[in-house]
Protein backbone atom coordinates (compact mmCIF):
# COMPACT_ATOMS: atom_id res chain seq x y z
CA UNK A 1 0.00 0.00 0.00
CA UNK A 2 1.31 3.42 -0.82
CA UNK A 3 1.45 6.36 1.62
CA UNK A 4 -1.90 7.79 0.47
CA UNK A 5 -3.63 4.43 0.90
CA UNK A 6 -2.07 4.09 4.35
CA UNK A 7 -3.20 7.60 5.32
CA UNK A 8 -6.71 6.92 4.00
CA UNK A 9 -6.88 3.61 5.86
CA UNK A 10 -5.69 5.21 9.10
CA UNK A 11 -8.29 7.97 8.71
CA UNK A 12 -10.96 5.31 8.24
CA UNK A 13 -9.77 3.60 11.45
CA UNK A 14 -9.88 6.91 13.32
CA UNK A 15 -13.32 7.78 11.93
CA UNK A 16 -14.70 4.36 12.88
CA UNK A 17 -13.45 4.47 16.45
CA UNK A 18 -14.74 8.01 16.91
CA UNK A 19 -18.13 7.16 15.32
CA UNK A 20 -18.72 4.30 17.74
CA UNK A 21 -17.74 6.46 20.72
CA UNK A 22 -19.98 9.30 19.51
CA UNK A 23 -22.92 6.95 18.90
CA UNK A 24 -22.55 5.46 22.38
CA UNK A 25 -22.06 8.80 24.14
CA UNK A 26 -24.71 9.55 26.72
CA UNK A 27 -26.48 6.19 26.40
CA UNK A 28 -27.63 5.00 29.80
CA UNK A 29 -26.47 1.52 30.76
CA UNK A 30 -30.07 0.32 31.16
CA UNK A 31 -30.83 1.46 27.61
CA UNK A 32 -27.58 0.01 26.21
CA UNK A 33 -28.46 -3.40 27.62
CA UNK A 34 -31.91 -3.57 26.00
CA UNK A 35 -32.48 -5.06 22.58
CA UNK A 36 -34.57 -2.74 20.37
CA UNK A 37 -36.67 -5.69 19.14
CA UNK A 38 -36.76 -9.46 19.44
CA UNK A 39 -33.84 -11.01 17.59
CA UNK A 40 -31.93 -7.71 17.45
CA UNK A 41 -28.71 -6.89 19.27
CA UNK A 42 -28.55 -4.44 22.13
CA UNK A 43 -26.05 -1.58 21.92
CA UNK A 44 -23.71 -3.48 24.26
CA UNK A 45 -23.94 -6.50 21.97
CA UNK A 46 -23.19 -4.34 18.90
CA UNK A 47 -20.04 -2.98 20.52
CA UNK A 48 -19.00 -6.41 21.81
CA UNK A 49 -19.48 -7.80 18.29
CA UNK A 50 -17.14 -5.12 16.95
CA UNK A 51 -14.40 -6.14 19.39
CA UNK A 52 -14.82 -9.86 18.74
CA UNK A 53 -15.03 -9.48 14.95
CA UNK A 54 -12.03 -7.16 14.78
CA UNK A 55 -9.96 -9.47 16.95
CA UNK A 56 -10.78 -12.44 14.68
CA UNK A 57 -10.25 -10.53 11.43
CA UNK A 58 -6.96 -9.08 12.64
CA UNK A 59 -5.83 -12.58 13.65
CA UNK A 60 -6.51 -13.60 10.04
CA UNK A 61 -4.30 -10.72 8.89
CA UNK A 62 -1.49 -11.88 11.18
CA UNK A 63 -1.88 -15.46 9.90
CA UNK A 64 -1.71 -14.38 6.25
CA UNK A 65 0.43 -16.24 3.77
CA UNK A 66 2.66 -14.52 1.23
CA UNK A 67 1.53 -14.59 -2.37
CA UNK A 68 3.94 -14.85 -5.28
CA UNK A 69 2.31 -11.84 -6.88
CA UNK A 70 0.03 -9.14 -5.58
CA UNK A 71 -3.57 -10.31 -5.43
CA UNK A 72 -5.56 -7.33 -6.67
CA UNK A 73 -9.30 -7.25 -7.21
CA UNK A 74 -10.08 -3.58 -7.87
CA UNK A 75 -13.80 -4.24 -8.18
CA UNK A 76 -13.90 -5.85 -4.74
CA UNK A 77 -11.67 -3.17 -3.17
CA UNK A 78 -13.94 -0.44 -4.56
CA UNK A 79 -17.08 -2.26 -3.35
CA UNK A 80 -15.98 -2.84 0.26
CA UNK A 81 -16.84 0.60 1.64
CA UNK A 82 -20.19 1.16 -0.12
CA UNK A 83 -21.31 -2.41 0.60
CA UNK A 84 -20.21 -2.17 4.21
CA UNK A 85 -21.99 1.13 4.83
CA UNK A 86 -25.24 -0.14 3.29
CA UNK A 87 -27.46 -0.92 6.27
CA UNK A 88 -30.38 -1.81 3.98
CA UNK A 89 -28.71 -5.19 3.45
CA UNK A 90 -28.44 -7.53 6.37
CA UNK A 91 -25.04 -9.16 6.73
CA UNK A 92 -25.29 -12.05 9.18
CA UNK A 93 -22.31 -12.30 11.50
CA UNK A 94 -20.42 -15.57 11.40
CA UNK A 95 -20.69 -17.58 14.62
CA UNK A 96 -17.16 -16.61 15.66
CA UNK A 97 -18.10 -12.90 15.63
CA UNK A 98 -21.44 -13.02 17.43
CA UNK A 99 -21.73 -11.31 20.83
CA UNK A 100 -20.83 -13.74 23.59
CA UNK A 101 -22.17 -11.90 26.64
CA UNK A 102 -18.71 -11.00 27.89
CA UNK A 103 -19.73 -7.47 28.84
CA UNK A 104 -22.56 -6.34 31.05
CA UNK A 105 -21.81 -2.63 30.67
CA UNK A 106 -21.42 -0.40 27.67
CA UNK A 107 -18.28 1.08 29.18
CA UNK A 108 -16.60 -2.35 29.38
CA UNK A 109 -17.63 -3.23 25.82
CA UNK A 110 -16.32 0.11 24.54
CA UNK A 111 -12.98 -0.31 26.32
CA UNK A 112 -12.62 -3.79 24.80
CA UNK A 113 -13.47 -2.55 21.31
CA UNK A 114 -11.21 0.51 21.52
CA UNK A 115 -8.23 -1.51 22.75
CA UNK A 116 -8.68 -4.04 19.95
CA UNK A 117 -9.20 -1.26 17.39
CA UNK A 118 -6.09 0.61 18.52
CA UNK A 119 -3.96 -2.54 18.25
CA UNK A 120 -5.07 -3.04 14.64
CA UNK A 121 -4.53 0.65 13.87
CA UNK A 122 -0.96 0.51 15.23
CA UNK A 123 -0.27 -2.45 12.95
CA UNK A 124 -1.43 -0.47 9.91
CA UNK A 125 0.57 2.56 11.01
CA UNK A 126 3.81 0.58 11.27
CA UNK A 127 3.35 -1.85 8.36
CA UNK A 128 5.88 -1.33 5.57
CA UNK A 129 5.19 -4.22 3.16
CA UNK A 130 2.70 -4.82 0.37
CA UNK A 131 -0.55 -5.92 1.97
CA UNK A 132 -1.82 -7.09 -1.41
CA UNK A 133 0.94 -9.71 -1.43
CA UNK A 134 -0.40 -11.20 1.80
CA UNK A 135 -3.42 -13.50 1.43
CA UNK A 136 -5.78 -14.53 4.17
CA UNK A 137 -9.30 -15.87 4.46
CA UNK A 138 -12.53 -14.07 5.20
CA UNK A 139 -15.66 -16.13 5.98
CA UNK A 140 -18.05 -14.94 3.26
CA UNK A 141 -15.40 -14.10 0.64
CA UNK A 142 -12.82 -16.87 1.14
CA UNK A 143 -9.40 -15.63 -0.06
CA UNK A 144 -8.75 -11.89 0.28
CA UNK A 145 -5.60 -9.84 0.39
CA UNK A 146 -4.73 -8.17 3.67
CA UNK A 147 -5.39 -4.68 2.33
CA UNK A 148 -8.99 -5.75 1.62
CA UNK A 149 -9.23 -7.39 5.03
CA UNK A 150 -8.01 -4.24 6.78
CA UNK A 151 -10.43 -2.11 4.74
CA UNK A 152 -13.26 -4.32 5.99
CA UNK A 153 -12.01 -4.04 9.58
CA UNK A 154 -11.72 -0.25 9.30
CA UNK A 155 -15.19 0.33 7.86
CA UNK A 156 -16.96 -2.15 10.14
CA UNK A 157 -17.26 0.26 13.12
CA UNK A 158 -18.84 2.88 10.87
CA UNK A 159 -21.54 0.38 9.89
CA UNK A 160 -22.25 -0.51 13.50
CA UNK A 161 -22.17 3.10 14.69
CA UNK A 162 -25.14 3.55 12.37
CA UNK A 163 -26.73 0.44 13.91
CA UNK A 164 -26.24 1.92 17.38
CA UNK A 165 -27.97 5.12 16.23
CA UNK A 166 -30.84 2.99 14.87
CA UNK A 167 -31.07 1.16 18.21
CA UNK A 168 -31.21 4.45 20.09
CA UNK A 169 -34.03 5.69 17.84
CA UNK A 170 -36.02 2.49 18.28
CA UNK A 171 -35.47 2.49 22.01
CA UNK A 172 -36.68 6.11 22.26
CA UNK A 173 -39.78 5.32 20.19
CA UNK A 174 -41.22 2.97 22.74
CA UNK A 175 -40.49 0.56 25.52
CA UNK A 176 -39.20 -2.48 23.64
CA UNK A 177 -38.63 -5.81 25.29
CA UNK A 178 -35.25 -6.46 26.82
Amino acid sequence: MDEKEKADLLKLFDDGGRAVQDAAKGVAEAVAARAPAPGKWSIIECVEHLAIAEYAMFAQTLAAQPAEAAMVNEHRENAILPYGFDRTRSVPAPEIAKPAGWHTTLDAALRHFLATHERTRRFVESYEGDLRRQVTSHPPLSAVNCYENLLMIAMHPLRHARQIEECKSLLKAGDPPS
